[in-house]
């Protein structure tokens, strides 16, 4: 008999089995993109702070010397273990982004990488980090130029393993931060270059899945190759990503 997991157990599942081989994903370690967070999200003051879905902690790595005291959460125990190497443990906890399980104004800064596309309520998370926040909250996610890429990526993603719920522009996301109630609301975009070979090691895909993808790829509309940039070598693929860094403050 077959069993359709919950979607925040197959989340689990999936990033748990992902942990050991998370950070070999060039976005992930990129030095200078991990500089450009640091900078633009202004720590100057800032005493406490949470990364929600702190993953193995690659982020958490940068910013912990910037404030005096970091917390981290993350739906997978696996993803906590690696993290565990870059905070104390009594500061990670387990918990889901749509129901944070701590109070109102708990931290002066919150933050993310990449969380929402893989929330059925992403928006409720968006609302979730404005109510932890005491001061400011940076809100990072990779971005599309328009919704038939936005829609070729999702289904690019449905290939590799079935944790995404959406993708979408730098102005739709904007828009949820700025109607959760964040004020004085700023945007900075890093473009990314994604290679198809070690987007699907990152991701542990499955044995013998690159040429479905490299095939699902060279059968891209022409709008969407246009718009992302794509190119391709003898073995392989790439396109460009916009990665939306949008800050704002509570009151």
């Amino acid at each position: 008999m077959g069993q359709t997991l919950p979607k925040e157990e197959v989340v689990k599942a999936h990033f748990d089995q992902r942990a050991k081989v998370f950070e070999t994903g060039h976005y992930v370690r990129d030095k200078d993109k991990l500089d450009k967070i640091v900078e633009f999200a202004g720590l100057g003051g800032i005493r406490t702070a949470l990364e929600i879905g702190i993953g193995t902690g690659a982020v958490a790595r940068e910013i912990k010397t910037k404030v005096k005291e970091l917390h981290g959460l993350d739906i997978s125990v696996g993803m906590l273990e690696k993290a565990s190497e870059v905070l104390p443990r009594n500061r990670l906890v387990v918990g889901d982004a749509q129901n944070l399980p701590f109070l109102d104004n708990s931290f002066e800064f919150v933050y993310w990488r990449s969380l929402i596309t893989h929330v059925p309520q992403y928006r409720k998370c968006i609302e979730e980090a404005y109510r932890v926040s005491k001061t400011k909250a940076l809100l990072i996610e990779p971005t599309l130029p328009d919704e038939e890429s936005a829609n070729w990526f999702f289904d690019l993603n449905r290939l590799r393993d079935d944790t995404h719920t959406c993708f979408f522009t730098v102005e739709e996301f904007v828009e949820w931060v700025e109607e959760t109630g964040l004020k004085n609301v700023e945007v900075e975009t890093m473009q990314q270059t994604v290679e198809v070979t070690n987007w699907l090691e990152a991701g542990n895909a499955p044995a013998g899945l690159k040429e479905k993808v490299l095939e699902f790829c060279r059968n891209a509309p022409v709008d969407v190759k246009k718009a992302v940039s794509m190119r391709f070598a003898e073995d392989d693929a790439s396109f460009e990503l916009k990665w939306a860094m949008v800050r704002g403050e509570k009151y």
